[in-house]
């Protein structure tokens, strides 16, 4: 058994020069040795490439396992993060976005123990939301069944979140999943669940390992322009589990999850846009029947309601005076 595995870091970057020193500085100082970080630029328009060289120069050490690419064009957090997925050589693989950070420099020392330990396919990990004015403290509390964990993920009982989680490279080579080029709002969601099916072994290690940065409001979670590519995340995820002989197992999650897709959309619309233009693309729930889907949280029922009535404007109201969130 190899206890000092290959890790590949891989980070996409774009319009992040305000964050990306703490996020590299945060990942040179890491205390594991065999180590590489693919940073890929989307054509990033500001000075965050430059800043992240400039960064590097403060450890030499790191100098020769870092790769710099670049697109020719800019073409989405998707394609960027399979570029760097395809110039990887690690055995292991971390996913860190430009504007979040490790909390600790001995992060990917303990993801990798935990891995080889458990021999663990995956290993998912808390984290921390952070804003300007505070932080809030996140924990995963994953069921120990995989195919619970799988359901509730589909559900959305779990956000999916490809950075709070440590991935054996094979699971994303040996079986072909790639991140869907165009998807880039509900991205993780297209990908984690065709990840955790194949997964033989998921460890959880119980500590607050990765720092979201929230407050950036030029990123993909801070903006709305209507419901297509979420639509297309629930539909990559439609196709991949009806082609499997066990799609019986998983049918009624992704039943609720067209459901809940609608509804996810619905309260993005209210708290970013507001724009009734955009708000008649979102689909409606024509039948009353998702009332008594068990597979529903009320908070969603809810919601559907709202927008079933065509009470969008209140919602809107609703949203914008009392924050009204739904994970």
């Amino acid at each position: 058994m190899d206890l000092s595995p290959k890790v590949s870091v891989l980070v996409p970057i774009y319009g992040v020069e305000k964050y990306i020193e703490r996020n590299a500085r945060s990942l040179f100082s890491q205390d594991y040795d065999n180590i590489e970080y693919i940073f890929v630029d989307d054509c990033s328009p500001d000075n965050s490439v430059a800043i992240l060289q400039s960064v590097l120069n403060n450890y030499p050490n790191r100098a020769s396992q870092v790769t710099i690419l670049r697109h020719e064009q800019n073409r989405g957090l998707a394609a960027t993060r399979n570029t760097a997925l395809d110039s990887s050589s690690g055995d292991f693989l971390l996913l860190i976005d430009s504007d979040d950070w490790l909390s600790s420099n001995n992060v990917v020392s303990k993801l990798v123990e935990t891995a080889v330990g458990d021999s663990a396919d995956i290993v998912v990990f808390d984290f921390k939301n952070i804003y300007v004015d505070g932080e809030k403290k996140c924990r995963k509390n994953i069921p120990t069944d995989k195919k619970k964990y799988l359901k509730f993920i589909i559900e959305h009982r779990i956000t999916a979140s490809l950075c709070t989680c440590f991935y054996r490279a094979s699971l994303f080579k040996d079986n072909g999943i790639r991140n869907v080029e165009g998807i880039n709002m509900g991205e993780d969601y297209s990908v984690q669940p065709r990840l955790i099916y194949y997964a033989k072994k998921i460890s959880y290690l119980q500590e607050f390992i990765y720092c979201y940065f929230r407050s950036n409001e030029n990123s993909y979670v801070n903006t709305y322009n209507g419901p297509k590519s979420k639509n297309q995340a629930l539909e990559v995820i439609e196709n991949f589990f009806g082609a499997k002989p066990d799609y019986d197992e998983y049918k009624s999650s992704l039943a609720a999850a067209r459901h809940i897709s609608v509804a996810r959309e619905f309260v993005a619309w209210a708290k970013f846009s507001g724009d009734v233009n955009i708000y008649k693309q979102i689909p409606r729930v024509s039948s009353l029947n998702y009332l008594t889907n068990r597979r529903l949280m009320t908070k969603y029922k809810i919601v559907l309601l709202f927008n079933q009535l065509r009470l969008h404007r209140l919602f809107h109201f609703i949203v914008k005076r009392m924050m009204y969130k739904v994970s």
